[in-house]
């Protein structure tokens, strides 16, 4: 089983060496502008370490209002912005958060909202 994690907390050079001594092989951190986001040299800390790296970009998505599909082509070109700055390596995947309890009668939203970032 491969094992990994996701954190908000910033990873330098010394973290992401110990963690992959651990067993650990991807780390999933926060694309975008808040205190919980990676910056380039984090990138560069986690591949130097062998790492691979995924990324989470989450931006208001705590409630269905938040989801629609102009709102998903809104995200996906900002968290292409943000992946660009911090070099997050060409072909590696975006995550896009639903940040809170989703029921089955939100779906037919957030699939929108999904369609958005695809397009």
């Amino acid at each position: 089983m491969v094992k990994g994690f996701d954190c908000a907390t910033k990873l330098n050079s010394i973290t992401a060496a110990g963690l992959r001594k651990e067993g650990f092989e991807y780390v999933a951190r926060y694309l975008g502008n808040s205190w919980k986001s990676f910056d380039k040299a984090e990138t560069k800390a986690i591949q130097d370490a062998g790492l691979k790296l995924i990324s989470i970009f989450q931006k208001s998505n705590n409630g269905i209002q938040f989801f629609s599909k102009e709102q998903g082509i809104s995200h996906a070109k900002e968290a292409e912005g943000f992946a660009k700055a911090v070099e997050q390596p060409e072909g590696t995947a975006i995550y896009f958060a639903v940040d809170f309890n989703a029921q089955s009668s939100h779906m037919s939203k957030i699939l929108e909202f999904v369609e958005g970032i695809k397009s």
